[in-house]
């Protein structure tokens, strides 16, 4: 007998119209390729579902938090180890980015000055420890920590929150997606000529629980369909998703559900005579993000050709200024 679990995980699994075979993929990884590191981690952990549950969703932003941190591998670790109760006292806060890493700096000061009088039996100056360890984090901060402009440029893709001309005769569409809280996901599409003058609108909403990278990667195979459909030849399509972006340009191949998407996108985008996908900035994706949150019934599209809404237009004029 299928469980509830199950059934929602049935009834949220992507499909391809081409109808591809079936295959089997490790999930625990996101492009559903074996590695050892998982399986190694998998078999430290025990049980499959006992991991999951060690990882579940709810907590993937509070580790995507404590592992992004600009600051050395080992301030990652002892946040890490205060998250998981391995130290004394643990407790959230909320505050800014510069504010949270310079607090954890000093917490990270504090246990090291317990460490060596407890363990060392040694009595360092506490103003002393505590300002070097905030030094070292801001050292390495600035000599260290860069923005991953490199992928993007290894890739061929550059953020920009700003319009640039296209070649006469070309069409940019923006693409967004916009999860609602009942479960709901819409898809925007903004079509522009060479001038930046919008041709089309449309927004599509489906039922459906992913992630949001899932989500992204269904409105890029959205508006590429779309795209044909209208008979447009000389496309860029342009997403506020880098990982999206950088799996379509480069074909990326993997077994997870979302290649479905990329392999789809693929396939399709070999049809026009001329295909580029790109990054933008969210600041310079605003207006298919507002068309994604248009009111339409679930499995259906509405479409904006002439006149198209004053207030799309009104705020696609602020990306030319």
């Amino acid at each position: 007998m299928v469980g509830e679990n199950e059934s929602h995980l049935i009834l949220n699994t992507p499909l391809s119209p081409d109808w591809p075979e079936d295959r089997l993929y490790w999930w625990l990884n996101s492009n559903g390729m074996y590695s050892v590191h998982f399986g190694y981690w998998l078999a430290k952990v025990g049980h499959v579902r006992d991991w999951f549950n060690d990882v579940h969703e709810r907590e993937r932003a509070c580790w995507n938090l404590v592992w992004g941190l600009s600051g050395p591998p080992k301030l990652n670790h002892f946040v890490w180890r205060a998250c998981k109760g391995a130290l004394v006292v643990k407790e959230s806060c909320k505050t800014s980015s510069n504010e949270l890493i310079v607090f954890l700096s000093l917490a990270w000061a504090v246990c090291s000055y317990r460490n060596k009088i407890i363990n060392e039996k040694d009595q360092p100056n506490m103003d002393c420890m505590a300002c070097g360890f905030v030094a070292l984090v801001e050292d390495y901060h600035l000599h260290h920590y860069k923005p991953k402009l490199w992928v993007a440029a290894a890739c061929g893709v550059w953020s920009s929150s700003r319009w640039t001309c296209l070649p006469v005769g070309h069409v940019k569409i923006n693409v967004d997606a916009q999860l609602r809280d009942d479960g709901i996901i819409g898809f925007g599409a903004v079509i522009r000529d060479h001038r930046g003058k919008i041709q089309v609108t449309v927004v599509h909403r489906i039922e459906a629980s992913w992630k949001a990278t899932m989500e992204e990667a269904h409105a890029a195979l959205f508006d590429v369909q779309l795209a044909s459909r209208l008979g447009y030849t000389e496309v860029i399509l342009e997403s506020d998703s880098l990982q999206v972006v950088q799996a379509i340009i480069t074909e990326a191949d993997g077994g997870a559900s979302i290649f479905l998407f990329y392999d789809d996108i693929v396939k399709r985008k070999n049809a026009f005579n001329s295909f580029l996908c790109s990054h933008v900035k969210r600041d310079g994706n605003r207006v298919s993000h507002l068309v994604a949150r248009g009111d339409v019934e679930v499995g259906l599209e509405r479409i904006w050709f002439d006149p198209i809404p004053q207030n799309f237009c009104m705020l696609a004029d602020f990306d030319l200024i």
